[in-house]
C-alpha cells in the first residue's frame, strides 16, 4: 500500500477530529467565561434581593439577555448545509485529484463523498431560497397590516 493512501486517511481522522475539538474547546471556554461573570455579578451585591431587583430593571433584563446561553439570532438552516456542503466538495476534489495523480482506487470515494458534498450545497441553496423568500412575504405582510394612507391633504382628507 502506498504511503500516499496512508497519510490521507490519517489526514483526513486528525481534521475531523481537529475540527470537533476546537469547536468543543470554544464552547467551554465560553461557557466558563460566562459563568465568571455571573459568579462576579452576584458576589457584587449584598443579598439576592438585590440582585433580583437590579435583574428585573430595563438595564438587567439586557444583561440577562447578553448572559442566556441561548443564541439571539437562531441559525439559518442554509449555514449549516452550506459548511459541510463546501467541506465534502472540496474533499471530493482531492480525491479526484488522487485518483487521477497515484491511481484508479480512488475514484470511489471521490463520487461518493464529492456527490454528497454537492447535495448538501444544493439543499444549502434551496433552504436559503425558502428563507429569503418567507423573510420577504413576512415584510410584505407586514406592510399589509398597515391601514391605507390617504393621499388627500388639507380640509378634504379624512
Amino acid at each position: 500500500m502506498p504511503i500516499g493512501s496512508i497519510l490521507t486517511s490519517i489526514a483526513f481522522f486528525a481534521m475531523i477530529v481537529a475540527i470537533v475539538w476546537l469547536g468543543t474547546v470554544t464552547r467551554r471556554r465560553d461557557t466558563d467565561r460566562r459563568a465568571e461573570l455571573i459568579r462576579q455579578l452576584i458576589d457584587k451585591f449584598s443579598t439576592g434581593e438585590a440582585f433580583a431587583e437590579a435583574m428585573q430593571s430595563p438595564e438587567g433584563s439586557k444583561l440577562a439577555d447578553a448572559l442566556s446561553l441561548s443564541r439571539e439570532q437562531p441559525r439559518r438552516a442554509w449555514v449549516g448545509l452550506f459548511v459541510p456542503g463546501s467541506i465534502l466538495t472540496a474533499l471530493g476534489l482531492g480525491f479526484v485529484v488522487l485518483s487521477l495523480t497515484m491511481g484508479d482506487v480512488y475514484r470511489i470515494p471521490a463520487v461518493v463523498i464529492g456527490s454528497v458534498g454537492i447535495a448538501l450545497l444544493v439543499s444549502s441553496y434551496v433552504a436559503w431560497r425558502a428563507d429569503r423568500d418567507d423573510s420577504d412575504q413576512s415584510a410584505n405582510e407586514n406592510e399589509d397590516d398597515a391601514p391605507p394612507r390617504s393621499t388627500v391633504s388639507g380640509p378634504d382628507a379624512l
